[in-house]
């Protein structure tokens, strides 16, 4: 063992000697890319021989180039967002992967995503904040305090989603107002309208 790390060390010096100082930035970044993959091996490794019956797929090679070397073209996800990649950047300078988050459409308060706004959504959200059924709100996080839930459900615009907001759903086709503050005036409880961090409306186009 005190041989091989002799060997070593002496074989990492005289390579950075050979490559030059500009380079040894390179050196530890490939050093570090190597103790990774050699990190994966060992417990993928490790788990087969605990379990004879794990089985690992390959879902997707990123060789040859320029696949996954560069960006590339922007691509929409099932969520509505925009995600990408960047040639630099990124704790080894190599890159990161990122995500742009559109406003897309939904009908102002419609808890349940039925594509309207209506009684059955002031269920929705007194069940969501104090029965845990349905367990999350439509949007981002899927809870009350996330930006996007407030700007969907917060009916009566005091910044957070609450009791009030329910109540509002509930007298609003009795009593004709107050209305969501990004409603449609006279398409209120149907019209859709451009809501950040939630996913596009079932009846929205």
């Amino acid at each position: 063992m005190l041989f091989h790390g002799t060997y070593r060390l002496a074989f990492g010096n005289a390579l950075k000697r050979f490559l030059g100082g500009r380079y040894v930035h390179l050196w530890r970044t490939v050093k570090k890319a190597l103790a990774a993959w050699i990190a994966v091996l060992a417990r993928l490794a490790l788990e087969g021989a605990a379990d004879q019956n794990v089985r690992y797929e390959v879902l997707h090679n990123f060789v040859p180039f320029p696949n996954g070397e560069g960006p590339g073209n922007l691509i929409q996800g099932s969520d509505g967002n925009l995600y990408g990649t960047t040639e630099w950047g990124g704790s080894a300078g190599a890159g990161v992967i990122f995500r742009l988050t559109l406003p897309l459409p939904q009908v102002p308060g419609d808890c349940n995503q039925d594509g309207a706004a209506d009684l059955s959504d002031a269920i929705c959200l007194f069940g969501t904040l104090f029965l845990g059924d349905p367990a999350r709100f439509p949007c981002g996080d899927g809870t009350p305090g996330h930006e996007a839930n407030r700007s969907l459900l917060d009916w009566q615009p005091d910044g957070q989603v609450d009791i009030s907001d329910g109540i509002g759903i509930l007298l609003f086709p009795f009593t004709g107002g107050p209305r969501h503050p990004l409603a449609v005036p006279g398409q209120e409880t149907s019209a859709c309208a451009a809501i950040t961090g939630c996913p596009s409306g079932p009846r929205c186009p």
